[in-house]
């Protein structure tokens, strides 16, 4: 449930199937949101509940789930697909394949206009309408089965437009060449329609009743599909500039920011409070001492080949299972590139990422131990079943058995860290928890006194990507170049040196509209760098509400809050889970 509700109903807690939950945008309204969903600049106001996609996309099995679309099937290059009866516009007409086909060929024109429709994952006539519920996607080569197939071609865009209030439109736009200049002006005037397209009609949960210049009105759609599971009548966002102070002073319920998740920062939150949003996965990270800052001493984790033992003793799936919350494994190679700067980017860029065969070090104890035995200073004892120190290091004596420490805070990744000890122990190492609080996690990692940290941030960007890099490349063991074959993945192609840092320095000073490989070459030879020398290992991630118990937040399950809690997944929580923090 949530803290009290500000000027909604009487009773703040919404038990029943009745009022309005309160939350909150940190921009304010009027200047920064379009309700033109094809707007260039623009955000759309409150797309992810006005909409609704015909999939669903779960990153971390790699899997679709329909929503919008009652069947599919997959034969080699072809798609087909079979839309919803029951899946209607806020304007009552019915999502039909004229609906699609008007965003695909939106889409199909922009990519005309850039030059890029022959690069395109799709043939020029990509879309083909079989009748007002079925069609069939064409793609140019049998159907990637990847994260950035699903999301791009299928979840996120292109969004169905509605065939009665894009007609004249669409019509204009496609009497024109879409290589022309006209057309790009036309494109520019189509962008920057409000009037056209205000009122919005989405095909969301939720549909718009009214808005002011602090805040937008949007009241349940109980036409669609899944309207059953939500057990509200609306929903107000609020515009503050401190979406914080004003969860805070209780003006408002619920917010898509984070507040504060350490133990000792919980005491800034109301007295009744029970639940808050956080914009941002939450993940069993752990982070690996590379050396940095230590000279002289060595650890067990400043080898390469015990990072990549240590990634194949774990086995995701007992590992999650163990987890108290309910994280789900990740079941497919880490990358180490930030969502951010792979989202949103061209056909071709993620044809060349996908097309990387980053490795994924599946549960394996067999492997461990070789990469242990290959490793510098460490042997695998079969006979006492024990990880062997050889030469000695910063946790162990010559021929004792090898020592991991693990740094923890206490809190969920104090959980995670004791489910690593467990697993560690039991393959053979000699496991120390050093579980601190944030001031003595910082004085412990700057002084490089552990071997991996646990950690749950989801949140990463292309700056601390770049940062981990530097301190990888900083450390005293690590040389400042790496053999990287061309195209990475390609053990038959060709290979060079690679240096970080003046990559990194040739990417900057790349021209905006150069080619995708000229610009993406520095971001896929980091990705597969990155895969290789695993500076950290992502075993187990989940979104949003699920985040929030890690936190120690309690959770209503079947609040309606919870239910919106992210695009197209929030009818697909499992009702019966009900978090509780002891």
């Amino acid at each position: 449930m949530l803290a009290g509700c500000a000027d909604s109903t009487d009773d703040p807690h919404l038990d029943d199937d009745e009022g309005t939950i309160v939350s909150a945008i940190n921009e304010p309204l009027s200047a920064d949101y379009s309700w033109n969903y094809y707007n260039d600049v623009l955000s759309v106001a409150a797309d992810d509940f006005l909409y609704s996609s015909a999939f669903v996309y779960t990153p971390n099995t790699d899997e679709l789930h329909a929503e919008g679309v009652a069947d599919y099937d997959i034969d080699g290059n072809e798609l087909w697909l079979e839309y919803r009866d029951d899946w209607y516009w806020h304007n009552g007409d019915e999502v039909t394949t004229e609906d699609v086909s008007i965003g695909f060929d939106y889409h199909f024109w922009l990519q005309e206009a850039d030059g890029a429709r022959e690069s395109g994952l799709l043939e020029d006539d990509g879309f083909v309408v079989e009748s007002d519920k079925t069609a069939t996607m064409v793609f140019r080569d049998d159907i990637p089965q990847s994260r950035f197939w699903a999301t791009d071609s299928l979840v996120r865009e292109p969004y169905a437009a509605n065939r009665t209030r894009h007609a004249d439109w669409h019509d204009e736009l496609g009497s024109v060449d879409a290589t022309s200049d006209e057309w790009l002006e036309l494109w520019e005037e189509f962008t920057n329609d409000e009037d056209q397209f205000y009122p919005p009609v989405g095909n969301g949960p939720v549909e718009y009743v009214e808005h002011s210049d602090t805040s937008l009105t949007l009241e349940r759609f109980d036409d669609h599909f899944a309207a059953e599971t939500l057990d509200f009548t609306g929903m107000r966002l609020d515009y503050h500039e401190d979406e914080f102070l004003a969860f805070i002073e209780g003006q408002i319920d619920y917010t898509d920011v984070g507040m504060p998740v350490e133990p000792e920062d919980e005491g800034l939150m109301p007295d009744d409070y029970d639940y808050y949003g956080q914009d941002q996965l939450r993940q069993a990270v752990l982070k690996f001492n590379n050396g940095h800052d230590l000279h002289g001493d060595t650890r067990p984790t400043w080898d390469v080949n015990i990072r990549k033992a240590i990634e194949y003793t774990f086995d995701r799936d007992a590992f999650t299972s163990a987890m108290p919350y309910g994280y789900e494994p990740l079941e497919f190679p880490w990358d180490g590139l930030p969502d951010e700067i792979v989202e949103g980017q061209s056909d071709e860029f993620l044809a060349m990422l996908d097309d990387v065969d980053f490795e994924t070090r599946d549960h394996d104890e067999d492997r461990a131990k070789e990469l242990i035995d290959a490793s510098e200073n460490y042997s695998y004892d079969e006979s006492e079943e024990i990880v062997v120190c050889e030469n000695g290091d910063a946790n162990s004596d010559p021929g004792e058995q090898a020592t991991i420490q693990i740094l923890s805070r206490q809190d969920i990744r104090l959980d995670i860290a004791q489910i690593c000890e467990s697993e560690l122990s039991a393959f053979g190492w000699d496991v120390t928890i050093n579980a601190v609080d944030s001031g003595a996690e910082s004085e412990r990692r700057r002084g490089g006194e552990y071997d991996f940290k646990t950690d749950t941030t989801g949140v990463r960007t292309l700056p601390s990507h770049l940062n981990d890099w530097v301190r990888l490349e900083d450390r005293q063991h690590t040389p400042r170049t790496f053999e990287v074959p061309w195209p990475p993945g390609d053990a038959d192609g060709d290979s060079h040196d690679w240096d970080h840092r003046d990559a990194y320095s040739r990417f900057l000073s790349t021209p905006a509209d150069a080619s995708d490989e000229d610009w993406g070459e520095y971001l896929i030879e980091a990705a597969w760098v990155w895969n290789q020398t695993v500076p950290s290992i992502l075993i187990a991630s989940l979104q949003d509400v699920e985040a929030l118990a890690t936190d120690r937040f309690d959770v209503d399950y079947d609040h309606p809050s919870v239910r919106l809690a992210h695009q197209g997944e929030w009818f697909r929580l499992p009702e019966e889970i009900v978090w509780s923090v002891e």
